[in-house]
């Protein structure tokens, strides 16, 4: 890219001001001082030279512009604005042109551009004998030759055409603005009128003095009845003093706006004594040289009633999940034992008294053996559901690099069997309990090594990228896939696609993960093309957020 180098008190102005330059092909450094930006140029190809209007700045441009190293770069004054004094510091300074820093970024980094463009045009500079000049009491020493003079005069004649420019549109803008007030206030009135919401204006003292339609309707009584009153008297009683207190802290004590985008909700009372829970918002305003308020009223009788309905329903079905999931690990967890004094019985006459039983008999050892292993195994499984909710930790900022690491490991006997090819790449830290997320890595590598095409080996990539506030992760296999109309159901508890035959397992894999991610405050889906392999993506908070 083409270099630009900037000389200016406050280069962490300057920087961010010619930003649109890096989408015309142009690379812009700025640094504080003369010394700075000399080392800087050593053996850089230089494009263009800016410096401040001062004597420090027209010095830099008039030493670097006489280097030989600087014969065609283009120089350029940076100034406040355009006038006769900024045109002659510009010529003293040996500059091509000027850039105003009262315009846009957008402007100034095009006005740059065709003074680059000016001065590649006109090849290398040609030193003049210096002419000497006075205007207002001010000296002035120009060496700039006619062409040079004349790219000057050409640049403040764009400068000058732009500012002429700006102030013509801001006089329209200006006209066009009244015009807009105008409308707007006759706009604010029939709104004011037709709003379905009580509007209410109340003066720095809380009387009312204004009153729509609306609140005419819902309070019962006619504006003309209304204004001067208090508007205390439409609240409850024992909520006055809490308005009171609000409307004298935004009044009195400085705190004007503060109230813009909240919203209070206050029990009312209508002209014939009928009581109703209003949800109130605030909008100060200046009135005849003191504070005003604008309130807005809302009726929300059902929706706070329905709101208290839902607590309580909530904190119900609160205790019964926690009672269920109590219950889950206490059933999965005491029958354990059981299982195995039952299995391990049927194991030891199978040993002991094998010899002596029928084909039948042995069939049915046989059979008993495996179906409480299979009931152990599914027991387990529930057990590690419960404990999804039941035992959480603590979150901590998590390395899913080892979190992976730790799965695959635990799956190595698998993986080795099924001559499976797992890869992961390079995975970010997340905020979450690690050993649940260990345990999300390892059922998932674990699906993918099961469900496998049974002529091919597994292909099993891990990856993450972000995806918004978030970290999406992918599980990606080249399995057998899973049918369009079963995508949803695959992370329901104990569902399974099939038989214990063709694939072992509880059907419990899939919710565990499920749990997991919500307890993480994510989502998990699995994309999927029959025959040719599933993806399982799920998202998860970066390692600063602080959910829990």
């Amino acid at each position: 890219m083409s270099r630009i180098l900037v000389v200016h008190r406050q280069p962490y102005r300057i920087q961010p001001f010619f930003s649109p330059l890096a989408e015309l092909g142009y690379d812009l450094t700025a640094v504080g001082d003369a010394s700075s930006a000399e080392r800087k140029m050593v053996g850089e190809e230089i494009v263009c030279l800016l410096a401040e209007a001062n004597p420090a700045g027209i010095r830099f441009l008039r030493k670097m512009t006489a280097l030989p190293q600087c014969a065609q770069s283009a120089a350029g004054l940076l100034v406040d604005t355009v006038d006769a004094t900024s045109v002659l510091r510009c010529l003293e300074a040996n500059a091509d042109g000027m850039i105003a820093l009262e315009q846009s970024p957008e402007e100034a980094s095009e006005q740059l551009r065709k003074l680059i463009v000016r001065r590649q045009k006109r090849g290398m500079r040609v030193s003049q004998p210096p002419i000497h000049m006075k205007f207002r009491e001010q000296e002035y020493q120009i060496s700039t030759d006619r062409g040079q003079m004349l790219a000057v005069m050409v640049s403040a004649f764009e400068e000058l055409s732009q500012v002429g420019e700006r102030y013509a549109a801001e006089v329209q803008q200006r006209k066009q603005a009244e015009t807009d007030l105008q409308e707007s206030e006759a706009r604010k009135q029939a709104i004011f009128e037709a709003a379905l919401d009580c509007i209410v204006v109340i003066d720095n003292d809380g009387k009312i003095r204004e009153f729509n339609l609306a609140a005419e309707r819902k309070f019962g009584c006619s504006r003309s009845k209304v204004l001067g009153q208090d508007m205390a008297e439409f609240v409850a009683p024992a909520s006055r003093g809490r308005y009171r207190d609000n409307l004298n802290r935004y009044t009195h004590a400085g705190e004007m706006g503060s109230m813009l985008g909240r919203r209070l909700e206050l029990p009312m009372v209508q002209q014939d004594g009928e009581s109703f829970i209003a949800e109130m918002a605030i909008q100060p305003f200046p009135m005849k040289g003191a504070a005003a308020f604008a309130l807005f009223f809302h009726d929300v009788t059902d929706r706070h009633q329905a709101r208290e309905r839902e607590q309580r329903y909530n904190e119900e079905l609160e205790r019964s999940n926690r009672d269920l999931a109590d219950f889950a690990y206490a059933a999965s967890h005491d029958l354990q034992e059981p299982l195995r004094t039952v299995r391990s019985y049927c194991e030891l006459i199978q040993k002991k008294y094998g010899e002596n039983l029928d084909e039948k008999g042995s069939e049915f050892i046989e059979s008993a053996v495996d179906a409480a292993g299979r009931m152990q195994m599914l027991l387990n499984d529930l057990l590690k559901y419960s404990r999804v909710s039941t035992r959480g930790e603590k979150f901590a900022a998590v390395d899913c690099n080892e979190a992976c690491a730790i799965a695959i490991a635990n799956l190595e006997i698998a993986i080795e069997e099924s001559q499976a090819n797992v890869t992961a790449e390079s995975l970010p830290t997340v905020h979450g309990e690690p050993t649940l997320l260990m345990q999300l890595f390892q059922n998932l590598i674990g699906n993918a090594l099961k469900f496998h095409r049974p002529d091919e080996p597994p292909q099993v990539t891990i990856s993450a990228q972000r995806n918004g506030p978030q970290w999406e992760f992918s599980v990606a296999d080249k399995g057998i896939g899973i049918p369009a109309d079963q995508l949803e159901e695959v992370f329901t508890i104990f569902r399974r696609l099939h038989t214990r035959e063709e694939y072992v397992g509880t059907g419990v894999g899939l919710a565990i993960c499920k749990k997991i991610v919500e307890r993480h405050h994510g989502r998990i889906w699995v994309e999927s093309v029959e025959g040719e392999g599933a993806a399982f993506h799920f998202t998860l908070d970066p390692k600063h957020s602080q959910s829990n």
